[in-house]
C-alpha cells in the first residue's frame, strides 16, 4: 500500500511486487550485457527479465545467428546461412525474437538467405512479432520487409545510391511498407537518391499511414512530398483498407503532424506547408542543414512558425541573406508561447539588440533552453535571465563582452548551464564572477585548454541558500 505522509502521521512506504523488485535491481546493470547474460543463466528468478533486457535492443545480425552460423556469399556479396534451417532452429529463434522491441540492421543479406527463411519458416507470424522501432540501412531495400510487422511504430530508413537496389523498384518497395506496418507513427527517410519518383513514393507512403505524427526527411525533392501532404482537402489521408480507385472517396482520416524534421534539401513549399492544417498541432520543428537556404525564404519560414502556437521545440540552422533578414523577422516567433527549446543559428543574420532580446524572451514564459541567437554584449545574458526566469540552459554568441554588468541581488536565476561564444575573452575569471552572481555558486575553477577557456562551477549550500550540500548540481560555463 501507499501512504501519504502528513506532519501528524508516520511515513508509509510503497510495497512492491517481486517482479518490480527484480526490475529495479536489473536497471543498475541494464547496459552491461555480460552481467545480464550471467544472471539469465545462473538465477531462475532473473532469467526472464534478464533475457528481455538482453534482446530488447539488438543488432538484427545477432538475432539471425540464432538460426544458424552466418557465412558470406562472395557471388552476391551478402550474408548467408552455412547450413539448412530446421524446425529446432525456428523454435530457438522464436523464443528470443518475441523479446525484440528495437532492431538495427546495417548489413547486406544474400538472396539465398531470404529464400531459406521463407522456405523453412513453419508459420506466417512476422519474424519480429513485437518490434516497435527499426533502423535499417542495407544494400537491398526490399530486404527491409523481412523485419517489418504490425506492431512497428517507428521506422528509420537510410537509402543511398551505393545501394544495389533497383532504382525503378524503390517506389514499389515504399508502396508495400504500409501493408506490413500500418500502425507507423514516426517515419524518418534519409538518402541521396535524386529522383522525383522516389519522392512521390515517399509521399504516398506518408499519406497511407493514418496514425502518422512525426516525419524526418533528409532527401532531395522534398517539395513534392510537402505539397502532397498539404494538397488534400482538409489535409486528410487515404484509407489503405479502401479498395475504390476514387481518391476522394478514400479520404477518411485527418492528418495532423506533431513533429517535423527536414535537413539537407532545397525546399520552397515549406512556408505554405507550415501554414496548412497538417501542421496546426505541430509541437516540434527542426530545420537543420545549410543547404536549406538555397531556395528557402528564411523570413517567411519564421513568420509561418509564428502561427504554430503549440510549438514546444524550434530548431533552425541554415544560411540566410543578411539583407533579407531583420530582427523583426526573428521576433515573429514570440507568439509561440509554448516554446521550451529555441535554437536559431542563421549565418549572416543581424545581431539582436538588448531591446529585441527582451521583447522576444519576455513573451516566452515556458522557455527552458535557448541556443544561440546572436547578441551584442554580456548584458544580454542578464536581460534574458531577468525577462525569462524559467530558463536553465543558455548558449549565446556575443559580439563583444563589453563591461561586466552588475548583478541585481533581486534577480532570481535557475541557470544550470551557460555557453558564451566569443573570439577573444581577456579575463575569464571576471566573467566567472559575473556568472557566480546569477546563482548560488561559491567555488569555481578556470583553466586554459588550447585556444578555449573553460570554467567549471560547482553549486552548493551557502549564499542565498537555495541548494543544500546534498543537492549539489554541477554547473559548467564554457567560454569559446
Amino acid at each position: 500500500m501507499t501512504g501519504i505522509p502528513t506532519p501528524h502521521t508516520p511515513t508509509h512506504h510503497q510495497c512492491l511486487q517481486v517482479g518490480e523488485v527484480l526490475q529495479l535491481i536489473l536497471t543498475h546493470v541494464a547496459f552491461h550485457r555480460p552481467t545480464l547474460a550471467a544472471m539469465a543463466i545462473t538465477c531462475r528468478g532473473f532469467r526472464e527479465i534478464s533475457l528481455d533486457m538482453l534482446w530488447k535492443d539488438i543488432d538484427l545480425v545477432d538475432l539471425l545467428k540464432v538460426l544458424s552460423p552466418i557465412g558470406w556469399d562472395k557471388d552476391e556479396e551478402g550474408m548467408c546461412f552455412v547450413r539448412a534451417l530446421t524446425s529446432e532452429d525456428w523454435l530457438r529463434f522464436d523464443a528470443l525474437a518475441y523479446r525484440v522491441r528495437r532492431g538495427a540492421f546495417y548489413s547486406t543479406l544474400s538472396s539465398s538467405l531470404i529464400r531459406e527463411i521463407h522456405a523453412t519458416r513453419p508459420h506466417a507470424v512476422p519474424l519480429l512479432p513485437r518490434i516497435r522501432e527499426l533502423d535499417y540501412r542495407g544494400a537491398q531495400l526490399d530486404h527491409t520487409l523481412l523485419f517489418l510487422g504490425p506492431t512497428l511504430i517507428i521506422f528509420n530508413l537510410s537509402m543511398f545510391d551505393d545501394s544495389r537496389s533497383d532504382l525503378y523498384g524503390i517506389p514499389g518497395f515504399f508502396a508495400r511498407i504500409s501493408t506490413f506496418s500500418p500502425s507507423l507513427t514516426e517515419v524518418a527517410v534519409s538518402g541521396n537518391y535524386a529522383d522525383e519518383e522516389i519522392a512521390d513514393a515517399v509521399a504516398e507512403l506518408l499519406l497511407s499511414l493514418p496514425g502518422l505524427q512525426t516525419i524526418d526527411l533528409s532527401i532531395p525533392f522534398i517539395d513534392p512530398i510537402l505539397h502532397a501532404l498539404a494538397i488534400l482537402p482538409d489535409s486528410q489521408v487515404l484509407d489503405p483498407t479502401c479498395t475504390t480507385m476514387d481518391p476522394i472517396s478514400r479520404i477518411v482520416i485527418p492528418l495532423r503532424l506533431k513533429s517535423l524534421s527536414i535537413g539537407d534539401a532545397s525546399i520552397t513549399e515549406l512556408p505554405a506547408f507550415l501554414s496548412c492544417e497538417t501542421c496546426s498541432q505541430l509541437k516540434s520543428l527542426a530545420l537543420d542543414g545549410y543547404n536549406l537556404s538555397f531556395d528557402m525564404d528564411v523570413r517567411m519560414v519564421l513568420q509561418a512558425c509564428g502561427n504554430l502556437t503549440l510549438l514546444e521545440t524550434l530548431i533552425v540552422t541554415c544560411d540566410a541573406r543578411s539583407e533579407d533578414l531583420t530582427a523583426g523577422d526573428l521576433l515573429a516567433i514570440q507568439s509561440c508561447v509554448a516554446l521550451r527549446t529555441l535554437s536559431v543559428h542563421i549565418e549572416g543574420s543581424v545581431l539582436l539588440t538588448d531591446y529585441d532580446i527582451d521583447a522576444l524572451v519576455s513573451k516566452l514564459p515556458m522557455l527552458v533552453k535557448l541556443t544561440p541567437i546572436p547578441t551584442t554584449t554580456l548584458r544580454s545574458l542578464l536581460i534574458i535571465i531577468s525577462s525569462c526566469p524559467s530558463i536553465r540552459d543558455i548558449n549565446l554568441s556575443i559580439n563583444d563582452v563589453g563591461p561586466i554588468p552588475e548583478v541585481n541581488c533581486a534577480v532570481h536565476s535557475n541557470l544550470q548551464f551557460v555557453t558564451l561564444y566569443n573570439s577573444s575573452i581577456d579575463d575569464p575569471l571576471r566573467i566567472a564572477q559575473f556568472l557566480e552572481g546569477l546563482s548560488d555558486v561559491t567555488e569555481f575553477e578556470a583553466r586554459k585548454v588550447s585556444h578555449r577557456d573553460f570554467i567549471f562551477v560547482r553549486k552548493r549550500g551557502g549564499g542565498r541558500g537555495r541548494a543544500s550540500q546534498e543537492q549539489r548540481t554541477l554547473l559548467s560555463y564554457v567560454l569559446y
